[in-house]
C-alpha cells in the first residue's frame, strides 16, 4: 500500500474516536439522557461501566486490527475505514451536540 502511514494513523483516529464515543455514551447514558441503541452493546451496558467498556475497546480492537489486515486491498480498506471512521465522528459531533445544549440549559437555570 503506497499510503500506509496515512492509512495507519486513520486506524488510530478510528480507535481514538471510539474511546471517545465511550466516555460520550457513559456520561449521557448516566444522566438518561439517550440510552444505547446497539442492542448487543446495550446489554453489556446493564452489566456496567467497565464491562461496557472493556467490550466497547475489544471491539475497536478486533475492528483495528481487521482494518490492518485488509490494508492491501486498497479501496475495499479505505472505503470500509472511511464510512466507519466518519460515522463515529457524526456520532460523536451529535453527542457533543447533546452535551452543549444541556450545558446551555443548565447555565440558563443559574441566576446571573
Amino acid at each position: 500500500m503506497k499510503n500506509e502511514r496515512l492509512y495507519a494513523a486513520t486506524i488510530s483516529v478510528f480507535v481514538a474516536l471510539n474511546v471517545i464515543d465511550l466516555f460520550t455514551t457513559l456520561a449521557l447514558v448516566s444522566i438518561k439522557v439517550v440510552e444505547e441503541k446497539n442492542p448487543i452493546m446495550g446489554y453489556f451496558l446493564t452489566q456496567g461501566p467497565l464491562t461496557f467498556g472493556a467490550v466497547k475497546m475489544l471491539v475497536a480492537g478486533a475492528c483495528a486490527y481487521g482494518f490492518w489486515r485488509i490494508r492491501d486491498r486498497s479501496t475495499t480498506a479505505w472505503l470500509t475505514l472511511g464510512v466507519s471512521t466518519f460515522g463515529y465522528v457524526a456520532l460523536i459531533s451529535y453527542q457533543l451536540y447533546l452535551i452543549n445544549q444541556l450545558f446551555q440549559a443548565l447555565a440558563a437555570l443559574v441566576p446571573q
